[in-house]
């Protein structure tokens, strides 16, 4: 179950993506942001109010570290991920986006002292070359060829903190309902983005409210918003974020399944074979032990 939380963050994701680049350029990323999670939190705050109320004595005691965890998850990762996708590609967003279980492990090396296993890194490597085989179409002599901006550099930010929140989850109080943790991260996560809204650092034009753009908010704020970081906050308490984080692999696999519904792209030969490279990458990191073992057997 904890596998198909994530996989479902995964997919949710994904469609981040795909839907992002049907209103490229029609919205400004603050003022995307504070829509997508405005709307988030109304829908999710009549059932998460009370638990927050009843929980209000371990909030307190948790509460820096429970900002923390909002800053970087509900006002900084979309955010960013928005800011770097108006100067840089689809494909090179995805490629950056993709060394999020890469950064899990270094970062939780660096500060927190973990040794990652030779399977995770085998798996990892695999995973790594089934993405770069994507996104080159077969020919990593293409990926020489990729031309970097500034919005590159957003987009590995963005990674980043991603990455950092991921690692840090564990310490979230594990006696916290999650439907509790979920709406106060919202609300601080509006808070901040109101605060950046005011700013307007990239003096982005008011939202249009046009079908469209009402119903990519809608989207946003129900799955990759709310549904998504259910999902992964479920399985990452489950199975930690090294092992967990790699399903972010998935992302490019079940971005392409939906851009050949949405976008009208067509699978070709390397894409099946880079989703082959990744499934096998996730397998060998993430598959127990003893199931190779009864395999060899």
């Amino acid at each position: 179950m904890a596998w198909l939380l994530l996989a479902c963050s995964a997919l949710f994701w994904a469609g981040n993506f795909v839907v992002g680049r049907l209103i490229a350029g029609e919205i400004g990323p603050i003022t995307m942001s504070l829509w997508r999670w405005s709307l988030a939190l109304a829908i999710i705050i009549p059932f998460a109010a009370p638990r927050m109320w009843r929980q209000r004595a371990l909030i307190r005691q948790h509460i820096g570290l429970l900002v923390f965890l909002a800053i970087f998850s509900v006002a900084s990762f979309n955010t960013l991920l928005y800011i770097g996708l108006q100067t840089t590609t689809a494909t090179n967003a995805l490629l950056i986006n993709s060394s999020i279980p890469v950064l899990i492990i270094a970062i939780g090396a660096l500060v927190l002292r973990e040794v990652p296993s030779r399977r995770s890194l085998a798996g990892i490597t695999v995973s790594c070359i089934g993405v770069a085989w994507l996104i080159s179409q077969g020919q990593f002599e293409r990926l020489a060829a990729l031309s970097f901006t500034t919005g590159d550099l957003w987009i590995l930010t963005s990674s980043v903190v991603w990455a950092v929140y991921s690692l840090f989850l564990r310490f979230r109080p594990s006696e916290l309902d999650p439907v509790a943790f979920l709406g106060l991260s919202a609300s601080i996560g509006v808070v901040v983005l109101t605060g950046l809204g005011l700013w307007n650092p990239f003096d982005e034009a008011p939202m249009t409210l046009t079908p469209r753009l009402m119903s990519a908010v809608a989207f946003f704020a129900v799955f990759p918003s709310l549904l998504a970081y259910l999902c992964w906050n479920a399985g990452m308490a489950r199975v930690g974020a090294a092992r967990g984080g790699q399903m972010i692999h998935l992302m490019p696999v079940f971005g392409l399944a939906l851009a050949t519904q949405v976008l009208d792209e067509t699978m070709a030969a390397h894409h099946w074979i880079g989703a082959a490279l990744i499934a096998s990458g996730l397998l060998i990191a993430l598959l127990p032990v003893h199931h190779w073992r009864k395999a060899r057997a």
